[in-house]
C-alpha cells in the first residue's frame, strides 16, 4: 500500500478498521477520506488530483486539484480508479473496474466507466 502526499499540507485521512488488499495506491495533492470499515480490494487507485496539466506548454505541473470523500462502510472492488471531486456515500459498493468521478448516493451499487448507479440495496 502506497500513501503520497504531495505537498506539506496534503491530507490522507484514514477512519477505523479499514481493511484493503494488495497494490493500494493513494495520492493527495489537497484531502483524501476514507471512512470508518470501509473495505478496499486489490489494485485500487484514490486521486484527489489531476496528475499532470492538460496545456501541453504546462504538462510537467499538477492538473486540476480537488477533494475525495469516501464514508463509512463503503465496499471498494478490485481494480477501482476514484478521481478527484468524488463523494461516496455510506454503506455504497463500487464494482470491480470501475472509474469513479461524482458525487454517489449511500446504499447503492456503482459501477462502470464512467461509474454510475446500477441498483439501490
Amino acid at each position: 500500500m502506497t500513501f503520497r502526499p504531495r505537498y506539506k499540507s496534503s491530507k490522507i485521512v484514514i477512519g477505523s478498521n479499514v481493511s484493503t488488499n494488495n497494490n493500494i495506491f493513494i495520492c493527495a495533492a489537497n484531502y483524501i477520506e476514507i471512512g470508518d470499515n470501509t473495505l478496499i480490494g486489490q489494485y485500487v487507485t484514490v486521486m484527489d488530483h489531476e496528475a499532470h496539466g492538460i496545456d501541453p506548454e504546462k504538462r510537467r505541473l499538477i492538473g486540476q486539484i480537488g477533494t475525495v470523500k469516501i464514508k463509512k462502510n463503503v465496499w471498494i472492488g478490485n481494480n477501482v480508479t476514484i478521481l478527484k471531486n468524488s463523494e461516496i456515500e455510506e454503506n455504497t459498493i463500487i464494482a470491480a473496474g470501475a472509474v469513479v468521478s461524482g458525487k454517489f448516493p449511500k446504499n447503492v451499487i456503482i459501477g462502470g466507466i464512467p461509474a454510475k448507479v446500477i441498483k439501490g440495496i
